[in-house]
């Protein structure tokens, strides 16, 4: 039966069960429920839970408590039992995991914050897993007081459960994090419970006193505004002082004084208690919404049994309620009622009770500190003390709440805090860990600004380093970590493994000879001293010298001594720095596409295992890349999207510049200008914010390519000469493997020989440094292009066909084609031009097959003659590539995400993002779905 306070809610409940019913055909979805107190939101969300359970639906629930808003993942800790007492395996894990604490040394650069991603991710796993044995409801109530880890958990829950068989129900009063979660997540179902109306108001008061109200009733509840809490109390309260008559079936009013607040109305219900009641509920509202009978019987040095008989009294009429081991208020307003009834002083000094009397029995910090921060007052430093030690008990969790912690604990700070420059400073690496990087940048520069103490000096300024390392501003933070390492103040252990990482800065900030010299000096230090750390970056350093210098086989060979390096650094610090990235790179550019791969997906799982997160783009931009070349492009922009969804949420900026200009130029060659114009104004963007790094290359490369799609080829080949000359002024040889071909080409189409003859002689000695096929038939495609010579293009040909790189072995056939045709060699000509339009349809190079087809057509060759197509459609079963095809069938099977990364050996990340297309291609909204039409599909 409906209960009282859901009168007039029926339009709500109807779009709740249509979203349950479309959650069960695994079409998730998310449901927000905003009100004030009191409006009816649990009652709400109660009745949804009694149609979810009776439609089969597991039931995970929890709530924020405004006194723990400082917990790490809270609530969902609460809702999902992620304790490591849990009787399930998974569950326990996390929960360790989630107790575990990293000691922190002289600054917070020795913890790992991102440790938060690898929770989340795991909580993500253990609801997908819940969703995909039956469908689940995950409620989460007062997320106006929830945790900064809650709440990204919860956005990106929101956005997996679109593709499974989960509801997730969050309820707010209006507040920022409420206008967050809903500008963050749009295809949320909004409810907005609204006070009721005269006519409901006086529907929902004949249901509670069984009879018609009179109109002297109605008036005074015309006073409660149409708050369902409100009136349900109220007339509670004047039945229970004989202050409702009933006559003749008309309920009416008789007279006296009627609280005017619903506060006041719970303190009139509640004058009945005992006193000794009334004192520990006093204690229990300090607490905050949820408490343990130990704490409070710490907190009232109480005997548990002694307190259960008083509280049997609260019990009984309904002020609490039993969850599992904890004890909740019935509802925020009568804990508010309670606790705000206390004086400030008085519940200022019973929350300084209560923090000392739970740090004596060595309670849990962070309840502690919390407990400290809302009774302290200003230049309170024990309060201080406890507030910085929840915060580095927090940081591997959730460095926002780290922050807020220090935030509080710098407001009690007294002006002479001789340590208010490290607290600063440990706040700094809360807001770097959160994703502020800028606010970070702008505190470390004014701790050093103070000339603060050598130690803090250190700290500061490595992590003004690493927030520059992580805004991508290279040169930046290379210069930064010098400063650090030369400075006398610096401890001397730490001094070469900041000269390794200003090696690092220079290089990739564009001066390759200082990071030459810097990594000379590091590696020779680094083996006299055993400083694993700083030689492996050092060794680095020179295998990205000689990777630029296109040396691909040193490179590789340096790159592996690097990584010897790393695994006997103690410190775990090297690991830290993406190690198998660079491999992975300079084997893409050795044509060893699985060898690269592999390596990229071991530096994923590695950042899985020490939960870290910033360089993730990275390597999804290294499993993209090895895509490109062979023309897998829709698995190729699957990884770059799924790094751009990391982006998003990080902060990172590392590979932004990248990814965004090599998917505009395969959209150029798709013939879609209007996405390689959005692309690439994003590609600008970031550039402008960053500085110019190595990425930089490719914007030159795809801007000269849409330019050139648009008719411009002469802007075309200004830009591109401009990129050209300023990457080999630096001595980036490396990409003229792929740029050469199209500027050679370009300078020919201007008239410029001279240029392009230039350019040959350029690529021909990047491919004798790098002896590799496709460097080799680039060389050779620039000379034929140079010198019209089909015979040395016909040369390239042979080359390509020798190296994975399918793309450019399509564009040398056709500039092949070209020269042949021009030398009256028209046969050879049309058999290459049929070369390059097969792989242009498998590719779906649009405006590359566009071209060609109208130069076969000038030379007499109809449409007909050359068979079907090989392109794949753009919908369908047919439409999927091998991956998406892989991913699909699993998925069918009844596989979660994990499990298919698992299989599939690609992250959880790249499966979502080939699910969600999966879905898109075939014209399906979930799982289900697709697993019905699978059964149907006709057996190859």
């Amino acid at each position: 039966m409906k209960t009282s306070s859901l009168v007039g809610r029926e339009r709500e409940l109807t779009v709740v069960g249509r979203s349950l019913r479309r959650a069960k055909l695994g079409q998730g979805e998310a449901i927000f429920i905003e009100g004030e107190g009191g409006i009816g939101k649990t009652s709400l969300i109660d009745e949804i839970l009694v149609e979810a359970r009776r439609e089969g639906f597991a039931i995970w629930a929890g709530a924020a408590d405004e006194v723990e808003q400082d917990r790490p993942f809270g609530a969902l800790i609460d809702a999902l039992d992620l304790n490591r007492s849990s009787s399930d395996p998974t569950r326990a894990e996390i929960g360790a995991l989630l107790s575990a604490s990293v000691p922190v040394a002289e600054s917070t650069r020795t913890v790992a914050p991102e440790f938060r991603e690898r929770l989340i991710e795991d909580i993500l796993s253990l609801v997908e897993e819940s969703a995909s044995a039956q469908p689940t409801v995950l409620v989460i109530e007062d997320l106006q007081w929830a945790d900064a880890a809650t709440l990204a958990s919860v956005k990106r829950m929101i956005r997996r459960s679109a593709l499974a068989r989960l509801t997730v129900i969050g309820s707010f009063r209006a507040s920022p994090a409420g206008e967050h979660l809903l500008r963050d997540t749009p295809d949320a179902h909004h409810i907005e419970l609204h006070p009721l109306n005269p006519g409901l108001v006086e529907i929902l008061v004949a249901t509670l006193v069984s009879a018609t109200p009179g109109p002297r009733l109605i008036t005074e509840l015309a006073r409660t505004g149409g708050n369902p809490l409100f009136i349900t109390e109220l007339i509670a309260a004047l039945k229970a002082d004989h202050l409702i008559i009933e006559h003749d079936g008309v309920a009416e009013f008789e007279g006296g004084k009627v609280p005017e607040s619903m506060g006041l109305l719970i303190l009139r219900r509640l004058s009945f208690l005992s006193e000794d009641a009334l004192d520990v509920l006093g204690l229990a509202a300090t607490l905050g919404m949820t408490f343990s009978i130990r704490d409070l019987s710490t907190v009232t040095k109480r005997p548990a049994s002694d307190l259960m008989r008083v509280l049997k009294e609260a019990f009984a009429v309904g002020l609490l309620k039993e969850s599992e081991d904890q004890v909740v208020w019935r509802h925020d307003l009568v804990r508010d009622a309670i606790y705000h009834d206390l004086p400030l002083s008085m519940r200022k000094a019973l929350h300084m009770q209560c923090a000392h009397t739970l740090a004596a029995a060595n309670g849990d910090v962070l309840k502690v500190a919390t407990q400290f921060s809302m009774g302290a007052s200003d230049q309170d430093e024990e309060a201080l003390n406890w507030l910085r030690r929840a915060a580095r008990e927090a940081a591997p969790r959730d460095a926002s709440t780290q922050t807020e912690l220090l935030d509080r604990a710098l407001e009690l700070a007294p002006d002479d805090y001789e340590e208010r420059d490290e607290l600063e400073v440990e706040r700094a690496g809360g807001l770097l860990w959160s994703g502020l990087v800028g606010e970070a940048d702008e505190v470390c520069r004014e701790i050093l600004a103070r000339s603060p103490t050598p130690a803090t000096k250190d700290a500061a300024r490595s992590l003004l380093s690493l927030a520059l390392f992580f805004q991508n501003r290279m040169g930046e933070a290379g210069a930064e970590f010098e400063a650090a390492a030369k400075d006398p103040d610096t401890p001397a252990s730490s001094r070469l493994g900041l000269l390794a990482q200003a090696a690092m800065g220079y290089l990739q900030g564009g001066d390759p000879d200082r990071a030459h010299e810097l990594a000379g000096t590091v590696i020779s230090a680094g083996e006299d001293s055993g400083d694993h750390f700083a030689t492996a970056i050092g060794y680095s350093v020179l295998a990205w010298i000689k990777y630029f210098g296109s040396y691909v086989a040193e490179s590789i060979d340096l790159q592996r001594h690097a990584l010897r390096e790393a695994a006997l650094d103690q410190t775990g610090e090297a690991n830290r720095r993406h190690p198998f990235l660079m491999p992975g790179l300079m084997l893409l550019e050795g044509d060893l596409m699985d060898e690269a791969t592999s390596s990229f997906r071991t530096g994923l799982d590695l950042g899985e295992q020490l939960g870290i997160v910033w360089h993730t783009p990275l390597y999804h931009y290294g499993i993209g890349t090895a895509h490109l070349y062979p023309g897998e492009w829709d698995d190729m922009r699957a990884e770059f999207e799924t790094a751009w969804d990391v982006v998003v949420e990080t902060g990172s900026m590392w590979g932004t510049v990248a990814f965004r200009s090599f998917t505009a130029w395969t959209a150029v060659q798709r013939d879609d200008l209007v996405e390689a114009t959005r692309l690439l104004e994003e590609a600008h963007t970031a550039l402008d914010r960053q500085g110019p790094t190595m990425e930089s290359v490719w914007t030159f490369w795809a801007d000269a390519a849409l330019l050139d799609a648009k008719g411009q080829s002469e802007q075309a080949f200004e830009v591109l000469s401009n990129g050209w000359d300023l990457f080999s002024g630096l001595g980036l040889m490396i990409a003229h493997r792929l740029l050469g071909p199209e500027i050679t080409r370009l300078a020919m189409a201007v008239g410029d020989a001279d240029r392009a003859a230039a350019v040959a002689t350029q690529v021909e000695e990047h491919a004798r440094r790098a002896q590799v096929a496709s460097a080799h038939g680039a060389a050779l495609q620039c000379r034929g292009l140079a010198s019209d010579d089909p015979d040395v293009l016909l040369e390239a040909v042979a080359s390509y066909r020798d190296s994975p790189r399918v793309v450019h072995l399509g564009l040398a056939c056709e500039d092949t084609g070209e020269s042949l045709v021009r030398h009256d060699r028209d046969v050879e000509g049309r058999a290459l031009f049929q070369e390059a339009l097969g792989i242009y349809d498998r590719i779906q190079m649009r405006r590359c097959s566009n071209r060609v087809e109208a130069r076969l057509r000038s030379l007499g060759v109809r449409r007909g003659a050359r068979g079907p197509r090989t392109g794949r459609p753009q919908e369908g079963w047919d439409s999927l590539t091998t991956t998406e095809a892989r991913v699909g069938s699993l998925a069918a099977d009844g596989m979660t995400n994990p499990q298919i990364a698992e299989r599939l050996f690609i992250s959880r990340r790249t499966v979502e993002t080939h699910m969600s297309r999966v879905l898109r291609k075939l014209s399906l909204g979930s799982r289900v779905e697709l697993a019905a039409a699978a059964a149907r599909r006709p057996k190859a």
